[in-house]
């Protein structure tokens, strides 16, 4: 109840401020979901006109904000790739019927064929980082694991979507590629049992250190597998291996206060001895919203699946932990900012876990409505050229980088937020 009231309370005071700030085009926009939809529409078309050729299958990295100009200077790599993509799914499920929305994933798709890998002895489908001039011809081994599991998440929510079961393959051989090739099967002689764990790049391209960005989507990867999974033996066989990475990302990068870190050791150049050491994990700079949110999901989605309190209370005590710190933001003039130190994106992950939170305990939906109060901020006092401040309270930030050469990660979340808010405050599941 408690909850509804909140939503009716925001609704009600946004929805005034949307009639008398940009209107709402023709339409009938009655609930704070349905104003929370709109708002990511036109944030998403603005995204998709400053960044997508869809012509030639690009994505550009950066929009000269200031200039009003395109960028395509650089090209996205894969993992900036994903977050145009990731959003435009969110809209698809948001927006089935959308002619729009529906030729906007289908091309993102066909676009992404383009990072494919050309493999000379397997028929894996894998992504590389950077894209090829042509689809299915990029460098064998130029891949990292991370980027290839923030694919198969967004195939994986393209097929909940469309029902089509060659998306479904597609992100199942992906998975198969990374559990075959990435999962560390050396064994610790200490204690007889594998490292275990990924790192983040495959053999040979000298990234073998571990962050736990190579493992964390891996694992909320497999348990929508085991969802989706038809027969008990194919549930079990991700849920175990979903166990896998839970147990090592808990045991690796999880500090005491329930915080996690980002990659083990103390540097990214050193040994196999120290990073299979007991050493601590490093927090970097300080604690990405990402992992956190990543792992808060994990904990959720661990519990639903086996019904093991263990892991939901896992969940809550990131959750505290994170709420003790301020959700890893800060409040200006009593409005809460998410960091500004790391792309929106990793925040969206960080959003996505309190959500998940907040639909087994009511408790954490006030840690979603302050992302709600904080974006809605932005778009009602700073909204310009179809983008948004990468400050959401104080604004447009002169001179500063995010601001002046807006990144696509940052645009797409922009639309992120709204099309999540929409899904959650309309009672939706949020994949």
């Amino acid at each position: 109840m408690k909850k509804k009231i909140m939503c009716l309370a925001l609704a009600a005071v946004c929805f005034c401020t949307l009639l008398a700030g940009c209107g709402n085009s023709g339409r009938n926009i009655t609930t704070l979901a349905e104003r929370n939809f709109y708002r990511g529409e036109q944030l998403m078309k603005s995204a998709v006109d400053k960044y997508y050729d869809r012509e030639f299958d690009l994505v550009n990295l950066y929009y000269n904000f200031p200039d009003r100009e395109k960028n395509d200077e650089y090209l996205a790599s894969i993992w900036h790739f994903n977050s145009l993509q990731e959003a435009a799914v969110y809209y698809q499920q948001l927006a089935p019927d959308s002619e729009y929305a529906n030729e906007l994933v289908n091309d993102l798709y066909e676009t992404l064929q383009y990072y494919v890998e050309e493999r000379s002895a397997d028929d894996y489908i894998v992504y590389g980082m950077y894209i090829a001039q042509e689809p299915g011809k990029n460098n064998e081994g130029e891949n990292l694991f991370d980027d290839n599991s923030c694919i198969v998440r967004n195939v994986i929510h393209q097929y909940r979507n469309t029902g089509d079961d060659n998306l479904l393959k597609a992100a199942q051989n992906t998975m198969g590629y990374i559990l075959d090739t990435g999962w560390d099967r050396k064994i610790n002689t200490d204690t007889g049992l594998e490292f275990g764990g990924n790192p983040q790049g495959p053999a040979g391209t000298g990234m073998d250190y571990k962050p736990i960005c190579a493992n964390e989507i891996n694992l909320t990867n497999l348990l929508q597998f085991s969802e989706l999974a038809e027969d008990e033996e194919e549930k079990t066989f991700y849920l175990d291996w979903a166990e896998k990475y839970y147990d090592f990302c808990v045991d690796t990068y999880r500090v005491e206060s329930g915080i996690y870190g980002d990659y083990i050791g103390l540097s990214k150049e050193y040994d196999d001895s120290r990073y299979h050491g007991n050493g601590k994990p490093m927090l970097a700079d300080h604690p990405y919203t990402y992992h956190q949110g990543a792992m808060i999901e994990a904990g959720v989605r661990m519990y639903r699946a086996t019904g093991d309190e263990k892991y939901i209370d896992d969940a809550r005590m990131t959750a505290d932990a994170c709420i003790g710190l301020d959700m890893l933001g800060t409040f200006i003039g009593g409005v809460y900012q998410p960091p500004m130190r790391e792309y929106h994106w990793f925040n969206l992950c960080f959003l996505r876990g309190f959500m998940l939170l907040a639909e087994e305990d009511e408790k954490y939906d006030a840690q979603v409505q302050l992302f709600q109060e904080s974006i809605d901020y932005a778009y009602e006092h700073y909204y310009q050229d179809g983008l948004l401040p990468s400050n959401f309270v104080q604004g447009w930030i002169v001179d500063y980088e995010y601001d002046t050469r807006v990144n696509v990660m940052d645009a797409s979340a922009y639309a992120q937020y709204y099309f999540m808010l929409s899904l959650y405050q309309s009672g939706a599941a949020v994949n």
